[in-house]
């Protein structure tokens, strides 16, 4: 594979990510790749571009008509990033999600089970002594044997 083909490769490559590193949800690892071949790109570049218009758009008039060339999932994608981000990464990430949130219940349910073992053992072993019948008297079953 010669430099041009190795090019375009990776040109392809930035392309296919180019919207996530905009929108902030690629790791930090490589959004530096990516950031590194826009400085050396011009054609990337242009892209890059063209989307930030884009979100600067949607971002003046979020309501507004989405570009025509743009797929029916990539408008909806943008419609999220722009109107609540965090629920955009919930969308894409929902089994990370909800593996996340599973865990937090498991975890404050064993910290309730234990907090509730704990007042348990805290009362007292014996239970006080029940005489029935005023001073004086003798408690008739104590005498049974």
């Amino acid at each position: 594979m010669n430099e041009q083909e190795d090019r375009v490769m990776k040109c392809e490559d930035i392309q296919g990510v180019l919207f996530d590193y905009m929108t902030r949800e690629l790791g930090e690892s490589r959004s530096d790749l990516v950031r590194e071949h826009l400085r050396r790109c011009p054609a990337c570049s242009r892209v890059a571009a063209q989307i930030q218009e884009t979100r600067n758009l949607l971002q003046q008039d979020a309501t507004g008509d989405l570009p025509e060339h743009l797929s029916d999932e990539h408008r909806a994608r943008i419609v999220r990033s722009i109107m609540h981000p965090a629920l955009d990464w919930i969308f894409r990430h929902h089994v990370t999600f909800s593996l996340i949130m599973a865990a937090i219940v498991i975890i404050t349910a064993l910290c309730v089970l234990r907090m509730a073992t704990q007042i348990v053992q805290e009362l007292p072993a014996t239970t006080p002594e029940v005489v029935i019948g005023g001073p004086g008297q003798t408690n008739p079953a104590a005498h049974r044997e």
